[in-house]
Order: C-alpha cells, then sequence, then structure tokens
C-alpha cells in the first residue's frame, strides 16, 4: 500500500497526463484543420479539393464558368449542413441529449435546421428553369 504522498504524486502524474493529451488533441484537430488534397483527373480537366473529412471545398475546370462552380460548391456544404443536423438529431433520438457522443458531434459538424433554412429546394422550379433555358439554347441553335 502506498502512502498518501503516494497517491496525491500519482494524482498530480494524472493531471499532468491528462492535460498533456488535452494538448495534443487540440493540436492534431488543429493540424486536421489545416489538411487539404486536390486529386486531377487523367484527362486534366476537373480538379477537386478536398479536406481532411472528405468535405468538398472546391471543384476546377475549363469546362464550366466558375460562379457554376462556385454554386456547385455552396450547394454540397449546404446539402452536408443539412446532413449533418439531422444525423446529430437521430444521434439525440439514440443517446440523450446530454450525451457525450451528441456533444461532440455537435463539436465536430457544422449544421443547418432543414426547417429553418429559407432557401428549401424547389424541384419544380429547379425543372422548369432548366427547361426554359434549354428552350433558350434551342432557339439559338445549340
Amino acid at each position: 500500500m502506498g502512502t498518501l504522498d503516494d497517491y496525491l504524486q500519482q494524482a498530480r502524474d494524472d493531471v499532468r497526463h491528462a492535460q498533456s493529451q488535452a494538448q495534443e488533441v487540440a493540436q492534431y484537430s488543429q493540424r486536421l484543420k489545416r489538411i487539404r488534397q486536390t486529386a486531377i483527373d487523367p484527362t486534366r480537366s476537373v480538379a477537386v479539393t478536398v479536406d481532411a473529412s472528405g468535405a468538398l471545398l472546391g471543384i476546377e475546370t475549363p469546362l464550366a464558368p466558375p460562379a457554376v462552380l462556385a454554386a456547385i460548391v455552396q450547394t454540397y456544404q449546404a446539402a452536408r449542413k443539412r446532413a449533418n443536423f439531422l444525423l446529430i438529431d437521430e444521434a439525440r433520438k439514440s443517446f440523450g441529449d446530454d450525451s457525450r457522443i451528441v456533444r461532440r458531434l455537435e463539436d465536430d459538424l457544422e449544421t443547418v435546421d432543414p426547417s429553418r433554412d429559407h432557401r428549401p429546394f424547389q424541384a419544380d422550379r429547379y425543372r422548369a428553369e432548366r427547361e426554359r433555358r434549354r428552350a433558350e439554347r434551342e432557339s439559338y441553335g445549340y
């Protein structure tokens, strides 16, 4: 059996170790946030950039205007945030609001509540606009 001093020293060592691990985790998290990787297709016509989690950060191609590429990335990111919200909601149902899992997901994921998003996707409007543009292109002989 150890003495009180031994137990106190062990407690101090445990605290130092926990603090060291917390610092390492924070540094690791910061390094992950800086990871970016770009892949280019074999024909060199499209480049895609992602972060460490695989989230789409950018698309580059001479085949489409920059505004279209930016719209694709923004739309993807909006959909991902909506999906993250639903993922966290399911975790709450399974594990409870106070769960460490839920708190970690909330800390790690960007979300948008789909019911509060003021820009819902309107498939009929999208299809009508696409059809209008197709007809316009045909009228110009494209």
